[in-house]
């Protein structure tokens, strides 16, 4: 069986280097919705993918937290959306 082609032309080729980071990753839109968690998101959290896509990110922020990381992520969409694009 040969490998799938994987090059940076590929559609698959940005999933499979989020699939394959050593680290838990989450993808959020600018309404804190979670619209991607990779493999190690779901070992690190005990959650389905298909528990977490589409629920707030607070899921999994601890309760005591959650206040003001919400502020924080408002900020940073806030401030991401000030600067020019390239």
């Amino acid at each position: 069986m040969s490998e799938p082609n994987t090059t940076p032309q590929t559609p698959d080729w940005h999933r499979q280097i989020l699939e394959t980071a050593p680290d838990a990753l989450v993808i959020v839109g600018s309404d804190e919705k979670i619209t991607y968690v990779n493999q190690q998101t779901e070992r690190l959290f005990e959650f389905s993918r298909e528990e977490l896509v589409g629920q707030s990110l607070e899921i999994l922020i601890p309760e005591r937290l959650r206040k003001n990381h919400s502020n924080h992520v408002s900020r940073y969409f806030a401030r991401i959306s000030d600067q020019p694009r390239r």
